[in-house]
């Protein structure tokens, strides 16, 4: 479930399956409303995966969203999509600490080096 809440300045993602995870995207006010809606569009590619399946291919699946060919036009490297996509990114990897029962930074520092 996703749950995309607007505010004056930033967007906030948060993605629910039995943990939640919570990503926000700092905006100057203006246009927040688009990246709030960007977020609710590149999401939807999320529903319905456990985030270790997600996490485990996450480049892949960011690309797939990123490269989106309805919305490439648009970034991803810029402006709204660029910061749809930080909001969604962080909201993943908060959900999979939570869901490893550790703090993020524990996460992170278990994770090899290796590229796949």
């Amino acid at each position: 479930m996703l749950k995309n809440l607007l505010f004056c300045s930033y967007a906030v993602t948060t993605l629910n399956s039995g943990k939640t995870g919570t990503g926000i995207a700092y905006t100057l006010g203006g246009g927040t409303h688009l990246v709030c809606e960007s977020i609710s569009f590149f999401s939807k590619e999320l529903e319905n995966k456990h985030i270790e399946d997600i996490m485990s291919n996450f480049g892949s699946i960011f690309r797939k969203i990123a490269d989106h060919p309805q919305w490439r036009w648009l970034g991803p490297h810029k402006g709204v999509v660029s910061l749809a996509l930080a909001s969604i990114t962080n909201a993943c990897w908060d959900m999979w600490a939570k869901h490893r029962s550790m703090p993020l930074y524990h996460l992170l520092l278990s994770l090899s080096p290796d590229v796949n």
